[in-house]
């Protein structure tokens, strides 16, 4: 693994966050957590750290609201807790970073292209560390986020870590855009289309009403032989074994993919 990202500069002061003031912003200081002595010394807001070091503190019982956090070093820090409200993450180093009863919305955090090259791990294991943090405070829709962007990185792992594994990358490439990391209804439903759309371009020139049939009854045949309904009105005629084969694929094909729907579905149900 590449070296990860360090500060542009020696971090030579310390500040504590209880003397950080509202809306200001605050560059290259080791950053401190002294316990406060009242409830409003909590609450920090509308900060912007930039390349400030939080690593190895213990963040605990604070609560962030707007602030900013670019380039800054989380490694090994312990989180908890905490809130997080409309803040953003951006770059951040998160190496062996714990959280634990803390509310924090994966999607406030942004990484460059580089990220995915060189430190999918560590984003890998972040977000995975996120995903059992929303589950532990009942937060189903960050656990569901935190988990597409732990799939989306592992995925990165597959193609760029020691052991390169490209099949595998096109596999999950082909899982995260059929089927939304497991959760996309959305996703599902456009594939069916067009599964059944291809299916009703293949079966041109093969039913049993070749005068009068339209695009309209090529679709109806492939819904219902998609769904294995099979009404029997309108039939395969023409290039049988051609017909036959189309067909017998479509079926199997859909039984396969009326399973990974389901799945999706009730995975979403239960979330």
């Amino acid at each position: 693994m590449k070296t990860l990202p360090k500060l542009s500069a020696q971090v030579t002061e310390s500040l504590d966050l209880i003397a950080v003031e509202k809306a200001s912003e605050v560059e290259l200081k080791k950053i401190e957590f002294s316990e406060p002595s009242s409830n409003s010394q909590r609450h920090t807001k509308d900060v912007t750290f930039r390349e400030c070091l939080f690593s190895h503190a213990n963040i605990a019982g604070r609560n962030f609201y707007g602030c900013k956090f670019e380039n800054c070093i989380f490694n090994g820090a312990k989180i908890s807790h905490c809130e997080f409200h409309q803040c953003d993450f951006n770059n951040c180093v998160l190496y062996k970073t714990s959280i634990f009863d803390t509310y924090l919305d994966p999607k406030s955090f942004y990484f460059s292209a580089s990220w995915h090259h060189h430190w999918a791990n560590v984003n890998a294991w972040w977000f995975q560390s996120l995903h059992r943090n929303s589950m532990d405070i009942h937060q189903k829709d960050f656990a569901m986020q935190a988990d597409r962007r732990f799939r989306f990185y592992r995925r990165y792992e597959e193609l760029l870590g020691k052991k390169k594994r490209p099949l595998k990358f096109l596999l999950g490439l082909a899982y995260d855009l059929m089927l939304g990391y497991g959760y996309g209804i959305t996703n599902c439903l456009v594939v069916t289309i067009g599964f059944i759309s291809l299916f009703a371009y293949l079966m041109t020139g093969y039913t049993s009403l070749p005068n009068g049939a339209g695009a309209l009854e090529h679709i109806y045949y492939s819904i219902v032989s998609f769904t294995t309904v099979g009404y029997g009105e309108v039939t395969t005629e023409q290039q049988y074994p051609i017909a036959l084969m189309t067909t017998s694929v479509f079926l199997f094909l859909s039984v396969v993919w009326t399973a990974i729907v389901s799945a999706v579905v009730v995975k979403r149900l239960v979330n």
